[in-house]
């Protein structure tokens, strides 16, 4: 996506503003940004890019900028990459797929705190959109049926086996 206010360079930062109750985001690339930064109500001059977001992955929640500490004993080291926790703070970017495994704990609370999930459920393409809400159906009636067979009760399990089977023929044919 190229930056919504001087169209030339790819656009990295995302606003979302709530004017009147309606949403609307703004793209823009990092040049933009530090211009737009005065602009910006309750972030202070230079604070955009690293500042705030290290701010949102170590929970910190008062006014002052947070510190990264260079060396710490918290301070966790992906074995593949070499990228340090720290590090990943200031820049935002895991540097390999290991790194998810090796911060997983402190990413996890993270994206807990920010997003209210660690699940991605992202959108549903709408040619897939009946698919997928299938196969979800078909995973929990799956849980259903293992829970009731689990407490015993026979004749609702026997009901919840024919709608999968309904559901997977359903799956089969498409």
């Amino acid at each position: 996506m190229i930056c919504q206010q001087c169209g030339k360079d790819p656009a990295t930062v995302s606003f979302t503003k709530i004017v009147n109750g309606e949403k609307i985001e703004i793209y823009i690339c990092d040049q933009c940004a530090k211009k737009q930064e005065n602009n910006i109500q309750g972030i202070p001059n230079g604070v955009l890019n690293e500042h705030l977001l290290s701010g949102l992955l170590d929970g910190e929640g008062n006014n002052e900028l947070p510190v990264v500490e260079k060396e710490s004993p918290r301070d966790i080291q992906c074995p593949k990459c070499g990228l340090s926790y720290s590090e990943f703070v200031k820049t935002g970017r895991v540097g390999c797929v290991e790194c998810y495994i090796q911060f997983a704990d402190r990413l996890t609370s993270m994206l807990e705190r920010n997003h209210g999930t660690v699940a991605h459920h992202g959108k549903i393409p709408k040619r897939k959109k009946s698919l997928i809400q299938d196969k979800q159906q078909l995973t929990m009636l799956k849980n259903e049926l293992q829970s009731l067979i689990e407490r015993e009760k026979y004749e609702q399990a026997a009901h919840i086996r024919d709608q999968i089977r309904e559901l997977e023929k359903k799956l089969s044919s498409q």
